[in-house]
């Protein structure tokens, strides 16, 4: 349920919020208007003094979870890391099972080498494979599942602790230096490309932008009101999602450039 005020300051916010849960998930909030005799009785029983507010609740009325004041929780933008989680997840497994049949058969032809230059075998094979003693992928095993738990919960319209997403997101910040560490290594020491390894790359970027994406909506780096009223307008006009179009185009035109025709023979 949300309460709010049509003819607010907060409603075309809110009306913007219902129009894009619903396009999101297929489903309807209750609206309630704290007016009415309704909205006055249901503001008491869930001690309500602040609009907007959202809550959550079960079938039999209990309250779960509660959101008051703008930005309106945007959970689902939470659940997206579902989709580049479970990728990355598949690669990461994909990965430490071909390891396994290399280690069995240094001459095995693995499913990911296709030719002299996307070869996973041959990446395999060298020192920034294992740069903590163990495959990197062991890493994307511990790592995703953790992505995947949080997705489910944010699916289920839980709230995240501030320092918990702070966390997370200063992991992933890691990560995401560890893997174009792995990349550039691969274009221009190795000269060799893992297709696996490149989902995992790929999945890591949305999994991180999408983390700091939240974090900025839900003012989780306690920015000032002024700085966080203009990025929320920036992030409203999605630049930070062209940026990492962006990032990801020019990541792809290295590769094109360094073996251009090298990637298709």
């Amino acid at each position: 349920m949300i309460f709010y005020r049509d003819a607010s300051e907060h409603g075309q916010a809110v009306r913007e919020f219902l129009r894009d849960f619903t396009r999101q998930t297929g489903k309807h909030v209750e609206e309630i208007n704290p007016d009415s005799r309704a909205g006055i009785a249901l503001c008491e029983l869930y001690d309500i003094l602040e609009f907007p507010t959202v809550i959550a609740v079960d079938s039999e009325d209990k309250m779960l979870q509660m959101w008051t004041g703008l930005p309106l929780p945007l959970i689902s933008e939470v659940s997206y890391y579902v989709q580049p989680a479970i990728a990355g997840l598949l690669s990461a497994f994909a990965l430490s099972v071909e390891k396994i049949h290399l280690i069995e058969n240094p001459d095995a032809k693995l499913s990911c080498s296709f030719n002299l230059v996307l070869n996973c075998a041959s990446v395999m094979k060298t020192p920034q494979a294992s740069v903590f003693g163990f495959p990197n992928s062991y890493i994307g095993l511990m790592a995703y599942p953790v992505v995947i738990t949080v997705a489910v919960m944010g699916l289920a319209a839980l709230k995240f602790p501030r320092k918990m997403m702070i966390a997370a997101q200063i992991c992933y910040g890691l990560g995401l230096v560890f893997a174009y560490w792995l990349f550039f290594q691969s274009v221009y020491v190795i000269q060799v490309l893992c297709p696996w390894c490149l989902v995992v790359t790929f999945s890591t970027t949305i999994i991180f932008e999408t983390l700091l994406r939240y974090n900025l909506r839900e003012n989780n780096f306690s920015l000032p009101k002024e700085w966080h009223k203009s990025v929320l307008g920036w992030l409203k006009k999605d630049y930070d999602l062209l940026l990492v179009i962006g990032w990801l185009v020019l990541a792809a035109a290295l590769v094109v450039m360094r073996f251009g025709n090298g990637l298709f023979a």
